[in-house]
Order: C-alpha cells, then structure tokens, then sequence
C-alpha cells in the first residue's frame, strides 16, 4: 500500500492493543508534535475510514513507524 504522506510518526501500534479510538489519537498527537500540517493528518485520516478495520490498520502501519528504544 502507498503511503498517502511522505512521512512517518514515532508510534508503536502494538501499544494501542487494536483500538481504532486509541491509533487514531496517539497517531494524531504525534504527528502534530512532528509538525504535521492538519491536511497531512487528515490526508492519513480520511484514506484509513471507511474500508474496515484491516484498511485502517494498513494505513496507519504504513504512517507509524516506532522508533527501537534501545
């Protein structure tokens, strides 16, 4: 799946546990705390809803990419 921004977020989705509620904000938090614009955060937003759970999380994998902590 292309990324519909050119950039990545520092954010783990397995530390979400799953909940589209959660991703979504910790997702946002992060990508404003990056300097996103909000057309780039909503860019991400609008293409992850509506197609399902598993679209939704394809989209927000190919916009999070954690950084290792070690």
């Amino acid at each position: 799946m292309k990324k519909v921004v050119d950039k990545t977020v520092d954010f783990d989705l397995l530390g979400a546990k799953g909940d589209p509620l959660v991703i979504t904000l910790g997702f946002v938090i992060r990508a404003r705390s990056g300097g996103w614009t909000p057309d780039e955060i909503n860019k991400v937003l609008r293409e992850a809803q509506g197609k399902g759970y598993d679209h939704f999380l394809a989209v927000m994998h190919n916009h999070c990419n954690p950084k290792d902590s070690q």
